[in-house]
């Protein structure tokens, strides 16, 4: 399939710029990769730029602009070669598997049989995580950062903008109207948004007050206060597409799904929330087994805020504001 080889090549060289650069040149240098990404390609920003629209919308529960700006984004991403006929095609059969699960939930449909609602439950979890993995083929997500040095200490660091994960995590959201009252996998009525905010913010004091301090103590951070050469873009991509497809997948689909199948036997919503909690820290053993101990018990977290909220989008902000802290304050993404 076409690759945006012409983004892609420009990241490699501004890179290279951004190693030798003092602070001062490192933002200018990003934001002249960023004019020449767009002027080259203006699709591929058109691709990414509708579907974070989309997002957005569906954050303030919008009603048909997150459908029309994904649609667009779709077909921009297929002319700008992110996204091939292939994947195209695997976006098209995860929609009608989801539709068909959230189907079941309603019982909308007469598509059944035994056990049809964990089998389809089962598969289109596969399916997200086969995305969200980058196993799909068909799509060609454009490298921003390659093995970036935020500081002397840190780990390397690589920053996508992963259209797979982000976009098939936009049709298991639409399609379980997962920010939306009445899904059939929600946890609870969501609250108000001022007790959100509230315990939004209880939830994130105790999560700094015991994920930092044991990162510090396991040597997995350091203190180390800076700026991030290209904060805002990272920002935006943390918040819109990192957590908004995480917490779509752990928190909306694994554990608003058992919660409410635990429901049926009287079982705790806690082991729901355990069992996202683990499968979320699962997901990031490539980072080794400290970082899945790390991100397990940061999910125990945000299931919390999600459990006690009913509302996905401040699980998301628990996730991102954590984030950022580590990326101002301590070192990013780790000690190398």
């Amino acid at each position: 399939m076409p690759i945006d080889n012409a983004i892609q090549g420009m990241s490699v060289r501004l890179n290279k710029e951004l190693d030798r650069a003092y602070f001062p040149l490192k933002t200018f240098a990003f934001l002249r990769f960023m004019m020449s990404a767009l002027w080259s390609n203006p699709l591929s920003a058109i691709a990414y730029l509708l579907l974070a629209i989309a997002i957005v919308a569906m954050l303030f529960r919008a009603k048909n602009i997150p459908l029309a700006a994904a649609i667009v984004s779709l077909i921009a991403a297929l002319l700008a070669g992110i996204l091939s006929w292939t994947g195209a095609a695997a976006l098209a059969v995860f929609s009608a598997l989801c539709i068909w699960h959230f189907s079941l939930w309603k019982n909308f449909t007469s598509s059944t049989f035994p056990y049809a609602l964990v089998f389809s439950g089962v598969l289109v979890l596969l399916a997200t995580v086969a995305f969200a993995g980058h196993i799909v083929p068909g799509f060609a997500n454009v490298k921003i950062l390659d093995h970036i040095r935020v500081s002397p200490v840190s780990a390397p660091f690589t920053m996508y903008l992963n259209y797979d994960k982000v976009f098939s995590a936009f049709v298991l959201a639409s399609c379980g109207r997962l920010f939306w009252a009445g899904s059939p996998i929600s946890i609870k009525p969501p609250v108000g948004r001022a007790r959100a905010t509230g315990i939004g913010a209880l939830v994130l004091g105790a999560c700094l007050l015991v994920i930092i301090p044991i990162s510090m103590v396991a040597g997995y951070i350091a203190f180390e206060p800076k700026v991030m050469p290209v904060l805002w873009l990272w920002a935006l991509n943390n918040f819109l597409f990192v957590t908004f497809a995480e917490e779509v997948l752990f928190r909306g689909m694994v554990q608003g799904s058992f919660s409410r199948a635990f429901a049926r036997f009287g079982w705790s919503p806690y082991i729901a929330l355990a069992i996202s909690a683990g499968l979320f820290g699962l997901y990031h053993l490539e980072g080794g087994w400290s970082y899945v101990a790390l991100a397990t018990l940061a999910g125990l977290f945000y299931g919390t805020a999600y459990m006690k909220t009913g509302r996905i989008e401040v699980a998301m902000s628990v996730h991102f504001l954590l984030n950022l802290v580590h990326v101002l304050l301590f070192t990013y993404p780790r000690l190398a």
